[in-house]
């Protein structure tokens, strides 16, 4: 194949392709915003008070405790310049990706491998899809900043075993202390570099010699780390329990399972997307089998540097197969990230065999068999573009779920939109779609464009055909009918919560009918939301504040009391029963509620109406007293905007207490 000099010039030429490559690939992750538990990041860079912060244990620690506090520090070290700025911390992640890449190819032609073979390894693992949620999310920095350390201590090790200088060893130790402290996976470079050693020539004891100190270290690391590691949380932790309380036959088999299907993405989905990653495809175990015999083979053979970075891969995937399989299958991007550092080996074993294709097309075709090799490499790079494009969308989609947890309704229904547009073949497009509706629905927004678009791609979808049908059934009996069908239908199928579902819908229903003004819709859409569930306070109290807004003060009565008998800590249907109460002239038991709702702590709209309300009983110290504590707590200004100023104006005006009601508008508001 074409040779290269290995000499400053090809490297420099080489950094200058990666970091136009990476430019090129991932520079649209400027454009994404927070995932999940990366708010809790960006908290904890506000809290921190110096690097301190990040050694403390998890119980000092109000947000993020990962145990990782190089990841940490590195992270806060960002946040120092650039502040919380989520685009900027993606093109971190792309950056520290980058160099990751580099230093893949430099460890590889350290180990021995052909410059050629270096090279091309480092920009696969650049370009690598199958790790892509490693490179798009701002918590997974933990996996390419291991992976640089883990990198550098081979590129140390390499160095020393060449040169037998202490330094290089003790550079060595340092880069794996700095790796474990991003990621504990990085421990996992130890059995390589002894694998390595001892492949060489070396006999066993020789060299484990040199790594025993290192280890020891790592060892009591790992200890050390575990200890600051959120216990409740942190997926360390969760994973440990959980291989505690199993049985070794159930507990292995498992473990076993994961392995193969980690094993067989690493290959199936390297530069391409065949498959949708956030489902397990029955073929993958088998598929994994045989990644794992050929990998078996290499080291068998003793294939020089192919049997080192085969025995890279199962050493940097063991780790993460003590993940438990169901959180695995059930994580949003599949295993995605938690193939990052396996990939480094898996990248140089797919770089190898392009080199092979490449030598048979030259040894058929001669000169052409250059272009034909040419042809297949740009090809691959495309694909990999295009594919690392499309996965954005996942990103997107990820990301949208996210921000409607958050209640940012207005962001997460742009993000989905945007995964939808990016890329409908590869994220769950039925749930996107699904989202997208109902939480229009809750909006006000039209979505008969969405749900027609969702109905046509996903025809056989019942949580859409519950959307459809239960708006048509506000006006239709027989979509009612229609509603019950799909909603048994569900329920038979055990895999989603249909009751949820039906109220969900009809719930965000009401509140879009509520939030355009039609409040006979609404109340029909909350009554049918409770049809299917009685068990949601926030219905009733929806309903309560629609009924009362009518002018069907008793019937609100009665949602208020009935969202209160599910939740008697619902403090705003404990605030609006006592004002539907005050506007009852049930003055003392609105006294009572507004008493109750600021027992255990203070509420602005509780404190002035409840001041009102002493008034309005003719109690009128407790009346001044009540108002000029919640001016001091809340501001004449805020006692203005909700309305308690008219209220006084109003009971004023009534006759009711009037010179008492104007000395407090004097007091507190100078009329």
């Amino acid at each position: 194949m074409w040779a290269l000099p290995d000499d400053r010039r090809t490297w420099v030429a080489y950094v200058g392709l990666v970091v136009l490559l990476t430019g090129l690939t991932f520079g649209s992750l400027g454009g994404l915003l927070l995932d999940t538990h990366e708010d809790e990041i960006f908290r904890d860079h506000l809290q921190a008070d110096g690097f301190g912060y990040f050694f403390k244990p998890a119980a000092e620690k109000e947000f993020n405790a990962p145990g990782r506090p190089v990841t940490e520090i590195t992270r806060y070290l960002g946040y120092l310049v650039w502040g919380n700025d989520p685009g900027a911390f993606h093109l971190y992640c792309a950056a520290v990706h980058a160099l990751a890449s580099l230093l893949l190819a430099l460890a590889a032609r350290r180990l021995g491998a052909p410059l050629g073979l270096s090279l091309l390894g480092g920009l696969l693992l650049l370009l690598n899809v199958s790790h892509f949620r490693g490179v798009h999310y701002i918590s997974g920095l933990d996996y390419p900043l291991a992976q640089v350390w883990s990198l550098a201590a081979v590129i140390c090790y390499a160095r020393y075993a060449a040169a037998r200088q202490g330094g290089w060893l003790g550079a060595c130790g340092a880069c794996l202390v700095l790796g474990t402290a991003s990621h504990q996976a990085a421990v996992m470079v130890l059995p390589f570099l002894l694998y390595w050693s001892w492949a060489r020539g070396e006999g066993f004891v020789p060299a484990l010699r040199p790594l025993i100190p290192v280890g020891l270290v790592l060892l009591l690391e790992v200890y050390l780390l575990l200890q600051i590691t959120d216990r409740e949380g942190a997926t360390t932790w969760v994973s440990l329990r959980q291989l505690a309380g199993g049985s070794l036959t159930t507990t292995l088999p498992a473990m076993g399972r994961v392995l193969l299907w980690l094993m067989g993405r690493l290959f199936s989905t390297a530069h391409w997307l065949p498959l949708t990653v956030y489902q397990q495809q029955g073929w993958e175990i088998y598929f994994g089998g045989l990644v794992l015999v050929g990998l078996g083979f290499l080291v068998y053979r003793r294939t020089e540097v192919l049997a080192a970075w085969a025995v890279w891969i199962p050493l940097a995937l063991a780790p993460f197969i003590m993940v438990a399989e169901e959180i695995h299958i059930h994580l949003v991007h599949g295993p995605s990230r938690h193939l990052y550092m396996a990939s480094a080996g898996s990248s140089l074993l797919l770089a190898w065999g392009l080199q092979q294709i490449g030598q048979v097309l030259v040894r058929r075709f001669a000169m052409g068999g250059y272009v034909l090799h040419g042809i297949v490499l740009v090809g691959l790079g495309v694909s990999s573009y295009v594919c690392l494009k499309k996965t954005e969308a996942l990103s997107h989609y990820s990301i949208g779920r996210f921000y409607l947890r958050q209640s940012d309704f207005a962001t997460g229904v742009a993000e989905l939109e945007r995964a939808i547009a990016k890329g409908r073949d590869i994220i769950p497009l039925e749930d996107a779609y699904y989202r997208l509706c109902v939480v229009k629905l809750g909006l006000g927004d039209d979505i008969a464009r969405d749900l027609q678009a969702a109905r046509r791609v996903c025809p056989e979808s019942r949580r859409l055909d519950l959307i459809h049908y239960a708006l048509g059934s506000l006006s239709s009996e027989s979509a009612v009918d229609k509603v019950r069908e799909i909603y048994m239908a569900i329920e038979q199928e055990e895999q989603l919560d249909a009751r949820a579902l039906a109220a969900a819908v009809y719930y965000n229903i009401g509140l879009g009918a509520s939030r355009t003004g039609d409040a006979g819709r609404a109340i029909v859409a909350y009554r049918r939301a409770l049809a299917f569930d009685r068990d949601r306070p926030d219905i009733f109290f929806n309903l309560g504040a629609v009924l009362f807004e009518s002018g069907a003060v008793n019937a609100a009565l009665a949602a208020y009391a009935n969202a209160l008998a599910i939740d008697e800590d619902h403090l705003a249907a404990r605030v609006n029963l006592g004002w539907a109460l005050y506007a009852s002239g049930r003055i003392e038991e609105a006294i009572e509620h507004y008493l109750v709702a600021l027992k255990n702590q203070s509420h602005g709209v509780a404190l002035f109406n409840l001041g009102l309300a002493y008034l309005a009983q003719g109690d009128k110290d407790a009346a001044e007293k009540t108002y000029a504590r919640a001016v001091v707590e809340y501001g004449g200004e805020y006692g203005a905007e909700i309305g308690a100023v008219a209220d006084l104006r109003a009971l004023a005006a009534q006759g009711v207490h009037a010179n008492a009601a104007r000395a407090i508008l004097t007091t507190h508001w100078f009329e």
